[in-house]
Formats: structure tokens, sequence, C-alpha cells
């Protein structure tokens, strides 16, 4: 597995960008087709913890996170379990899709046992039905077990080749005999009592220490600003971590996907080595909450790749575009500014839109 970390650092220019400001995006989204975005320096040091144990993670039917966790494991040879939000539908997103073609086993649960789970409390009884009776239940979507993806260097975007040069992952991460897969009876209780559990969005400790890698992809220490999109906050977390150990001294802002999520404040609190005070959250610019959408979103992602060539997705970077626009026009951002944007990846997401909606 193979990571370009050439050309990330891409300056833009657009009508609205005033003269006097100079912006550049960091693409994460390029650094690997699948494994995009902020997902690998979140999964990075929780895979090293996991050792030989499998690895079961959680997330949405079109979660970002699933998806780069199923394409890491497979190119890792490490067995890994997707616990689902919500009942099976009748036909599985395509993300989904994906991750079980894979490898990924794909276990839907309520919300409600979901939400228990993730907080710690297994009692729910569906924990005691064997993980092969939810894969391949009649009503519901069958998941391949095993389908022969290659999760390689081609950008299911573009259809380009990644660039070189590439950063490798530490040989030790690498499974000798491949990813064993759950037996037919092993229930979920059992799974999870065995397994190395990373959180939702890889929002713990260990993501937040793989985050602050994002800053040894070139040297940031011109910028005046660092922003990105957040949802748990590992992300930001590692790049206030990050930038405090590399002498980058820019204030660090994150633009809120979610609506109203002003617990998220306290738990970057936790994360971090020190609070220097020069970070803070935005959480008017999540177009009415996480993974909605609204015609400014779509318009705002349409113009920004019309204008620069960068696509978008519409969970997370689209919405920060979008809030950095807002934010110039409402004077964040004094005349000499070098504000730096960051990419997180997410593409694939795109897909739950309605084909035509955007130009990319």
């Amino acid at each position: 597995m193979r990571f370009s970390t050439k050309d990330l650092l891409q300056p833009f220019h657009t009508t609205w960008l005033p003269g006097e400001i100079q912006a550049a995006m960091l693409r994460l989204d390029l650094v690997h087709p699948l494994v995009q975005g902020n997902k690998w320096f979140k999964l990075k040091r929780n895979l090293e913890a996991a050792g030989p144990l499998p690895v079961v993670t959680f997330g949405g039917p079109w979660s970002n996170h699933l998806h780069a966790a199923a394409a890491a494991c497979k190119l890792l040879g490490k067995p890994v379990t997707g616990i689902v939000r919500g009942e099976a539908p009748s036909a599985p997103s395509r993300t989904l899709a994906e991750a079980a073609a894979l490898g990924m086993e794909i276990v839907h649960v309520p919300r409600a046992v979901y939400d228990a789970i993730k907080k710690g409390d297994l009692s729910a009884r569906e924990l005691d039905l064997p993980i092969a009776a939810r894969l391949h239940a009649a009503d519901g979507p069958q998941y391949p077990r095993k389908k022969n993806i290659d999760p390689g260097e081609t950008n299911p975007q573009t259809g380009n080749a990644a660039s070189e040069p590439y950063l490798p992952i530490a040989a030790h991460l690498h499974a000798a005999d491949g990813p064993q897969l759950p037996k037919e009876n092993t229930t979920l209780r059992a799974l999870l009592g065995t397994a190395f559990v990373i959180p939702e969005g890889g929002g713990n400790a260990e993501g937040a220490a793989g985050c602050e890698e994002i800053l040894d992809l070139g040297d940031f220490r011109a910028f005046t600003h660092i922003l990105c999109a957040t949802g748990t906050g590992t992300t930001l977390a590692g790049l206030i971590n990050g930038a405090a150990k590399r002498g980058i001294g820019a204030e660090i802002w994150g633009i809120s996907a979610l609506k109203g999520a002003f617990s998220v404040e306290p738990e970057i609190r936790a994360l971090l080595a020190e609070d220097r005070g020069n970070w803070g959250i935005f959480h008017d610019f999540h177009e009415g909450g996480f993974a909605k959408i609204s015609p400014a979103l779509i318009d705002g992602m349409n113009d920004f790749f019309d204008q620069t060539g960068i696509p978008t997705d519409r969970v997370y970077t689209g919405k920060l575009v979008l809030a950095f626009r807002k934010m110039l026009a409402d004077g964040h951002f004094p005349p000499g500014s070098r504000p730096l944007l960051i990419h997180t990846g997410g593409l694939q997401g795109n897909a739950s839109l309605p084909q035509g909606s955007l130009h990319f």
C-alpha cells in the first residue's frame, strides 16, 4: 500500500478570493484512491495498536470511515467488521457494497443498539444473534463475503494513477496469514469481546496522534490560518497538537459539519497536550445538519471545482469551502492572510447525490 506525497499543496484563486489573501488547499484526497483524506491518519495508530486482533468499527450507510477502514484492512491483511447504524435496507449503499467487496463484514443494528454499543452498553439481546444471520438475512442486502476488488493505485474519481513519490506503510502492520473472517456462528457480543474496537470516525487519542502527521507533508509555518471541517474533532485536535510540536503558529479553526455539536469542544480539549488558545470551532456552516445538503452547498461545490479544478465532498470539505467564502466576506481574514484549507477526502460519498448534481 502506497500513499502519494507529491503535489498535495495546491494554491488556488477564485473570483471571490481577495487579491491580498493567498490561499491554498492541502489535497489529502490525493494521498490514496480509497484510503484518502484524513482517514489513514486516523486509522494508522489504531491499526498499530490492534496488533493481530480483528478490528471492529462503526459508521453509517455512507460512512467514509467504514469505506477507508475496509480498504486499509484489506491491504494490510487484517479482518474487519463494520457495525452500521440502522436496520438493513433492501439494497446496500454503494459505500457499504464496496466495503463488503473489500472484505469487511457488514453488520446492521438498530439505532438504539448502535448508540448503546458506542457507549459500552452490551446488554442488548441483538448482540447474541450470529453475525452470519445478520449478513445474509433474506429480506436484507446480500453482501459478498469475499470478492476480489483491488484497492490499488488507480483513483476511482479520475481514473488516473496516483502520483509518485509514495509513503509506505510500516511493514510490521502486515498480518502474515491474511484476514480470518468471523466464524459462521460468531455473535457480535463475542466479536466485541475479542476484537480491537476503533470508535466511529477513528475518534480517539490514537486517531488524533495520527493526524499530527498531516503536518509532516510539507512546511506550513508561513500560513496564518489552518482550517478543516470537523465531525468528532479528532483531526482538529491532531492539527493543534502537531502545530505546537512543529513550530506552526497559525490560528487553527474547525468548521463543524454537525448542527449544534457544542459538546465536541471539551472532547477536543481532552485530546490536547497543551491548550494554547489558538483554535476555535465555527458552528454556523452546517447547511442544516450532518450530511444535509442545500442548493447553496451544491452550487458552491460546483463553483469551486469550475474555478480551481478541485473536487470536494458534500459532507465535509464542500461545507468547509462554503464557510471559508462566507468568512472572507465577513472579514475574518485581514489583508495579507495566508489560509490553508485541509481537504479531508470522502469523495466516494458524493455517489449518494442525484446523478448530474455535480460538475465532476
